[in-house]
């Protein structure tokens, strides 16, 4: 995202800020131009108070971070109260709002679409992610803030943007690295590519470069509502999902333990028992996996 906004027709006009851990150097994103501010998800003063200072918001950080994105949305509060204008939250949810718990058992004949508002609000609030979700809608519903909430699904593909080639961001997604790693870190020391369940939960999927279109573009017609298709809406209606395939977990098990069989780790066919025994490193994200 941070990319895009980097190399976007208008970013001449843009004055970007970004929350750097203290352990990064801010050397590399100065020299490209961006401020910095020195920080953690934990610093809520911190977070209310470059909230306050912005137009817009992109929160990326931590979906189930509750207090944090509600000293996200008080900043907004203060700055439409100083300024009379509604400032923009595009904050980053996700796709584990609509699992199951299936944990690899089976499949589902639901199918969630952004397009089905009634159906996506009878999810509880016990889902993972649902709870900051719920708490940045009802401030969209109060009037001082717009919030977009995007859900990605499982994110595949390598970043093409600056920060990529400068170095300066991750370049794998976290759900396929995080069911490698508990493959390779087991009690024992026995390694073997492993599923959850019998894989036979199905997940959506999209390239990273994809994603990040959805944020430019949600980006793009929130600063011109006028010039938005009436389906753009922000608040209850401003749910937006992004998918242009999906996977059989089973499948993506496979292919790590293939992977790993290649380089001399266990056998080509993944096994069920070694992921789901003791805290390794898929909990407790196992059920979604």
């Amino acid at each position: 995202i941070l990319s895009r906004l980097i190399e976007h027709k208008d970013t001449k006009n843009f004055d970007i800020t970004i929350l750097l851990r203290p352990t990064r150097s801010p050397a590399g994103y100065e020299a490209l131009g961006l401020k910095t501010v020195s920080g953690s998800d934990s610093g809520l003063a911190l977070l209310r108070a470059q909230a306050a200072a912005a137009d817009i918001v992109f929160a990326t950080a931590d979906c189930d971070d509750l207090p944090a994105a509600q000293a996200i949305l008080k900043g907004a509060k203060d700055r439409y109260e100083k300024t009379g204008k509604t400032p923009i939250l595009i904050h980053t949810s996700g796709t584990g709002e609509l699992t199951d718990n299936a944990r690899g058992l089976h499949s589902t004949d639901v199918v969630y679409s952004d397009l089905d508002i009634p159906l996506f609000e009878t999810l509880p609030p016990s889902q993972p992610h649902r709870n900051v979700d719920l708490a940045v809608i009802a401030a969209d519903t109060e009037g001082y803030v717009k919030t977009y909430i995007v859900l990605p699904p499982t994110i595949y593909g390598v970043p093409t943007g600056i920060l990529h080639k400068h170095g300066l961001q991750r370049s794998l997604s976290s759900q396929v690295r995080i069911l490698v790693e508990a493959s390779i870190v087991l009690r024992a020391g026995q390694k073997q590519g492993g599923v959850v369940g019998e894989g036979k939960n199905h997940w959506p999927n999209v390239d990273v470069n994809e994603m990040v279109d959805l944020y430019l573009i949600i980006f793009d017609l929130a600063l011109s509502p006028s010039s938005a298709p009436t389906e753009f809406q922000h608040g209850r209606s401003g749910i937006y999902f992004t998918v242009n395939d999906e996977h059989r977990l089973y499948d993506v098990s496979t292919a790590a333990a293939e992977g790993l069989a290649h380089r001399g780790i266990g056998s080509p066919k993944p096994t069920t028992a070694p992921i789901l025994r003791g805290s390794y490193p898929c909990q407790p994200r196992c059920p979604m996996l």
